[in-house]
């Protein structure tokens, strides 16, 4: 059990740095096409 319990903490983790990774590339992109580079 605690090894299923330390895969969830994992998986929140992950889930996290994915929505901060999209989050950035979303800010890059509006900031590429706001002054043209990134």
């Amino acid at each position: 059990m605690k090894c299923a319990k330390n895969l969830v903490v994992i998986y929140q983790l992950l889930m996290f740095f994915c929505s901060v990774v999209v989050r950035f590339f979303a800010n890059c992109t509006a900031l590429r096409f706001a002054n043209k580079k990134c």
